[in-house]
């Protein structure tokens, strides 16, 4: 499973964010992976909520310097 694309939200205000983030799922094709780059915790909670009430999956989630990257999978 390789990651198709990455999506950086970094510095992107909510709830604008969101709307991008799943924009770009509902382009992809079932079976493809994103990276989804974010910088506010709050908004990386309410985005995997969100997932979790979709088809799509939140398959990894890693903190890295000073953002998080959720990887998505499209279901």
């Amino acid at each position: 499973m390789s990651t198709q694309s990455e999506l950086n939200l970094i510095g992107v205000f909510f709830p604008v964010c969101l709307m991008k983030c799943k924009s770009t799922l509902n382009s992809m094709q079932s079976g493809e992976t994103m990276d989804v780059l974010l910088a506010d915790p709050e908004v990386v909670g309410v985005l995997e909520k969100i997932i979790q009430r979709s088809a799509d999956q939140v398959i990894r989630r890693m903190k890295e310097s000073d953002h998080y990257r959720l990887r998505i999978l499209k279901g």
